[in-house]
């Protein structure tokens, strides 16, 4: 969809680009051009990408820019600001496998120009197989805007178009109100031989319950027959029942609360009402095809079709062999020989080679990584990832990183572009779409939290690097040594009260010891409280209120029963987490996480097991593979001269929320942090907290 749009008045003014695009299509490219530049969206690891987006806030509210907007769309929106005279082009694309659907294919297309419009261009249609037919409607469309439509159908094309002049299109003689607002549909099919079908030839380029009764399920049915699981409403467990119904070769379809509920359920029959064939299989020679979709499919509806997509390899056509078997009244196998086509014949003509066969492939990935085995899980996510990234595709998996152009109060903008599945769309008055302004990269945190968790920011690769340290309870660590300046931060740790048999030793930071040397302050924290020892004077705070203390080299900041912020004058800030737990709880007691931030103030001498990553560390990763976890893909990470196995994860970062924390993407070391940190973790125990 390509959008040119021109300010014409003699100041900048904000344009908007909105467009709704169905919900079973990938957002493959978008781009704006302005003043001559072109800003194109990056498509990126959808963590990752989450990461980069927060990582750069600084000031209003944020959100995902792709949200659902109703039963089959979602909405991409996005407003640039143009100087005055000034054109804008936006462009996007998306690409979309039409499946046949009781008897035809259906193009919806939602058109909100919200102005009048020149000229309309609605689609262009190229079929190898001939068109048979073809219908056009839409919701908008008067009887006096009706002749306006315009279709014409030759063999194996069609070109729709659609022509009002600017007063037809007024909802009034005198105002620029429009009166095209709705759905435009294209409905048609293709000229079908008495064959089993056609073949193209391309040219190459997260409980208990619910796992039971889904165990259950799968024991009664044992592979006999397909499953189908009807949800109504939002307020459910479409994962659950999406699941289930993989798991057993069926569909899960949501009914939504309206009127028309009896016509959504009718819809759903219709479509699972008349099985043609059941365990239908492609056979193709040997050597022939490679990159092949999946091949096997448990049934065959009415009025439907069957996909399969790859590249095929120098191979005679002519004596190209397709052996289908499948199931009805009784086994039937047919062999069919293939006819050679156009090597350039697609389906639509703007369509890549590459892309019948990458949207299907990871659509059937989609679905494999919700069924089967944990490695069968893992293999399927990580494959879908892997072909997401290569060719751009926006999926559950991804998001599309866009930084555009602002005013000089607000140097620039970054959005994302989401795809949401099913089971994380809600009820459409609950969706919003916001927008978000940067100005100037957030500094970098460093931090140690949790079990203890270290998380290392590294910005300039919008990613962070995490690793555990195993020791025994009451081990001192040295955290952050800066000789040049005088700053020294140890810290201590404490374990549960109670461990069962057979059980890991779960440790946490119970007391950090904070020493400016320059400046003669020691300051202890321990999770009963503050004591801060200055020029031979001792001074102590607990917890129980919220305190502002003020001096001329130190700033102290308590939040009752929340945490502690310590300002160094000219020089770096500490914020000390407390963690409490319930008295009486049988295993685990009070902890602190601590945190670093303006890390960048300290001097380039400083160490410690947060310090020495304070001014930057350089990693790559590369062989993203399934790992022990379906959720958590393993890779190699190149670092600091190490070859590393690390693990896609998350820790959580506590200062905005104690209670749940956010989720902070990130690469995971093993053993202790090696081959990272800077020899052995035993190297930064220490004897004493000063």
């Amino acid at each position: 969809m390509t959008t040119k749009a021109l300010n014409k008045g003699n100041s900048s003014k904000e344009i908007f680009f909105e467009v709704e695009l169905p919900k079973t299509a990938f957002i493959t490219n978008f781009s704006m051009e302005i003043e001559g530049k072109t800003y194109v969206g990056a498509v990126k690891e959808k963590e990752k990408a989450k990461k980069e987006y927060e990582k750069a806030v600084s000031s209003g509210q944020t959100a995902g820019l792709v949200k659902a907007s109703g039963r089959k769309m979602e909405k991409f929106s996005v407003s640039v600001n143009i100087a005055a005279l000034s054109p804008v082009i936006f462009t996007l694309t998306y690409e979309e496998l039409l499946k046949r659907h009781l008897g035809k294919y259906e193009i919806m297309t939602r058109v909100k120009p919200k102005q009048l419009v020149q000229h309309f261009e609605i689609a262009d249609i190229y079929e190898p197989q001939g068109i048979a037919f073809l219908d056009v409607y839409g919701t908008f469309l008067t009887n006096e805007l009706l002749p306006l439509v315009e279709k014409t159908v030759t063999d194996k094309k069609a070109h729709v178009s659609f022509s009002p002049t600017l007063d037809q299109q007024r909802k009034c003689p005198d105002c620029d109100g429009t009166l095209i607002d709705g759905d435009f549909f294209i409905k048609y099919d293709v000229n079908r031989a008495e064959s089993i079908g056609d073949i193209q030839s391309l040219a190459s380029s997260e409980g208990g319950g619910t796992s039971r009764v889904q165990h259950n399920v799968r024991n009664a049915i044992n592979g006999s027959f397909s499953l189908f699981s009807l949800g109504f409403g939002y307020d459910l467990d479409y994962g659950f029942l999406d699941s289930m119904a993989k798991e057993n070769d069926g569909l899960a379809r949501r009914i939504y609360e309206a009127s028309d509920a009896a016509v959504q359920l009718q819809g759903f029959y219709d479509e699972v009402a008349s099985p043609l064939l059941s365990d239908v299989h492609f056979k193709y020679p040997d050597n022939a095809v490679n990159s092949l979709t999946n091949s096997h499919f448990k049934q065959l509806f009415n009025g439907s079709e069957i996909i399969v997509a790859g590249q095929l390899t120098e191979y005679d056509l002519h004596n190209f062999l397709i052996e289908v078997s499948g199931k009805g009244v009784s086994w039937m196998t047919i062999c069919y020989r293939a006819k050679q086509l156009p090597r350039s014949g697609m389906i639509h003509s703007q369509r890549r080679n590459t892309s019948l066969g990458t949207s299907q492939n990871v659509e059937q990935l989609m679905e494999k990584k919700d069924k089967g085995s944990p490695e069968e899980r893992a293999n399927a996510t990580a494959e879908a990832l892997d072909l997401s990234l290569k060719y751009s595709f926006v999926t559950p998996l991804t998001s599309m990183v866009v930084t555009k152009p602002e005013n000089e109060e607000n140097p620039y903008d970054v959005m994302i572009a989401d795809k949401l599945t099913e089971e994380q769309r809600g009820r459409p008055q609950d969706q919003d779409i916001r927008r978000v302004q940067y100005h100037h990269p957030a500094p970098p945190t460093y931090y140690v939290d949790g079990d203890p968790h270290f998380i290392i920011e590294v910005p300039e690769m919008n990613d962070a690097l995490c690793f555990n340290i195993d020791e025994r309870p009451g081990t001192i660590f040295n955290l952050v040594s800066d000789p040049v300046l005088g700053i020294v931060v140890n810290g201590q740790t404490i374990g549960d009260k109670k461990v069962d048999p057979g059980s890991k030793l779960n440790t946490y930071f119970g007391r950090f010891g904070i020493v400016h040397q320059t400046l003669g302050i020691q300051l202890v924290v321990s999770t009963d409280g503050i004591t801060v020892f200055l020029n031979k004077k001792t001074t102590q705070f607990d917890w129980s209120e919220t305190i502002l203390a003020k001096n001329e080299i130190m700033d102290l900041q308590i939040t009752k029963d929340s945490s502690l912020t310590v300002t160094l004058k000219d020089s770096v800030k500490f914020v000390i987490i407390l963690h409490k737990v319930w008295k009486k709880h049988p295993y685990h007691q009070d902890y602190l996480g601590f945190y670093t931030i303006d890390s960048h103030l300290l001097s380039p001498r400083v160490h410690g097991l947060l310090g020495q990553f304070y001014h930057g560390v350089q990693f790559e990763v590369s062989n993203l593979h399934p790992g022990e976890d379906p959720e958590k893909p393993d890779a190699t990470m190149d670092v600091k001269g190490h070859k590393l196995t690390v693990t896609r994860g998350w820790q959580r970062d506590f200062r905005r929320d104690v209670k749940n924390g956010e989720k902070v993407p990130c690469w995971f070391v093993h053993n202790n942090g090696t081959g990272l940190i800077d020899g052995s973790h035993e190297d930064y125990v220490m004897s004493s907290l000063f």
